[in-house]
């Protein structure tokens, strides 16, 4: 029995299983490829703002003991706890916390602010130096830290969702498996059905064939003995037309006889109606002789009739006998092939 063969079906699932994983793999790698370059991004985004923060840096001016300092007026911001300006702010490693101060436009957008409220002078500089004490207590490395964190976070909510599309994948992977599997032994059933159904119809054939030849060799065995009853019946033709004309020339010669038999009966009439005849002589006469002859002649013949009689009587038993089983023997093989029809004997033979 040869191996079980794969059909193209499964070839088919198996490369597009292959294609899956090769797929999967792929979309892992890009996937991966992209958490690295965010990752990458988002460091240079925090160096870029730091290195802007730096750019951005300069020195306040510092007040000297000669400059009066003068109390502004009460204002309800002064009320405000530790009021704070978020400007982010970088500080240099391993030294101490540089001097900070604030774009152009910004002083500019305060000194007007401070100007609406009414205040004047060195008010405008107490309220920067408030500000600069507000930048120095103020903690910019803790925003840097809690952007990183979120970027981290959703970093890691990227990562839990490839891993979870990774899963789901991998579940239609173990069952595309399984059904290729069921598919591969539901293959491999129908290939075993297959093959008990052909070494079935196998055995099958080779019965049909056995009959067929055991019908041909039938039919081979019939031929010949129909040939063997045609010869008989031949030679029982032959026979009976020999008999028929033998029986022909024996009732010419009966006629014959008889013929003689009449002229003999005539002659023993004519002798009889005759006057006395003379005393017999001693010998036959050739008249007398002749007669004698021809009704031994006839009783022959009479004797030799009745046995041709007898003959022909027995032979067209024999012929009919003869008939009879070769009618027979061919009823018998129509009906063993019904397809089969012959005309004569002849036809039978060939």
């Amino acid at each position: 029995m040869p191996a079980l063969a794969k059909s193209a079906k499964l070839i088919a699932a198996e490369k597009k299983l292959e294609e899956l994983e090769a797929q999967i793999s792929a979309d892992r790698k890009r996937r991966e490829a992209e958490l690295v370059a965010a990752l990458d991004q988002a460091r240079r985004d925090a160096e870029a703002i730091r290195q802007a923060k730096l750019a951005s840096i300069r020195p306040l001016p510092h007040t000297t003991p000669s400059t009066p300092i003068i109390n502004p007026k009460p204002s309800p911001i002064q009320n405000l706890p530790n009021p704070t300006v978020p400007v982010p702010v970088a500080l240099g490693p391993g030294s101490a916390r540089a001097a900070k101060d604030l774009p152009e436009s910004a002083l500019l957008l305060l000194r007007e602010l401070w100007a609406n409220l009414g205040y004047e002078g060195h008010g405008f500089v107490e309220m920067q130096m408030e500000i600069a004490r507000e930048l120095e207590r103020a903690d910019f490395a803790r925003f840097e830290r809690e952007m990183l964190c979120n970027e981290v976070i959703s970093c890691k909510t990227e990562i839990n969702m490839l891993r979870e599309e990774r899963s789901q994948l991998l579940r239609r992977l173990d069952l595309n498996r399984e059904n290729i599997n069921q598919l591969m032994t539901t293959e491999e059933r129908t290939y075993k059905t297959l093959i008990a159904e052909r070494e079935a119809s196998q055995v099958t054939m080779a019965r049909f064939e056995q009959e067929a030849k055991e019908a041909i060799a039938a039919r081979d065995v019939a031929l010949g003995q129909a040939a063997m009853l045609q010869a008989d019946l031949e030679r029982a033709e032959k026979a009976r037309i020999a008999a028929v004309l033998y029986a022909k020339g024996a009732e010419d010669r009966a006629t014959t006889a008889a013929c003689a038999a009449a002229a003999a009966a005539e002659v023993a009439t004519r002798r009889a109606t005759a006057p006395p005849t003379p005393a017999l002589p001693i010998y036959w006469s050739v008249a007398d002789d002749e007669a004698l002859k021809t009704k031994l002649q006839e009783r022959k013949l009479a004797v030799q009739e009745e046995k041709l009689l007898a003959e022909g009587k027995r032979l067209d038993e024999q012929l009919a006998k003869v008939k009879d089983e070769k009618e027979k023997l061919v009823s018998k093989f129509i009906f063993k092939n019904p397809n089969s029809r012959f005309t004569s004997l002849k036809d039978m033979k060939n």
